[in-house]
């Protein structure tokens, strides 16, 4: 399944403001390991409209932490899915 994210990742990296996002599976150890979460944003436009509850909820299924604003959360989130995105 790690190999499935990288790939995901590595496309999502050049993915523009309206392109659609390849879903990445979750990699951390644990019960979400190699699924997607339902609710994951489908473009990077999503992905920037977030609202706070929305990204921690994205943050805890990955497995990473929701410390900090939202922007700086959607942040941590974006560059999870391999999104270069700043606050």
């Amino acid at each position: 399944m790690p190999f499935c994210a990288l790939t995901a990742r590595a496309f999502n990296a050049s993915a523009s403001h309206g392109a659609r996002l390849a879903p990445v599976p979750c990699d951390a150890a644990g019960p979400n390991f190699g699924k997607v979460p339902p609710n994951a944003p489908k473009t990077v436009t999503e992905l920037q409209a977030l609202r706070g509850q929305q990204t921690d909820a994205l943050l805890h299924f990955y497995g990473l932490t929701p410390a900090g604003l939202v922007a700086e959360r959607r942040v941590r989130l974006a560059l999870s899915l391999g999104v270069r995105m700043v606050a």
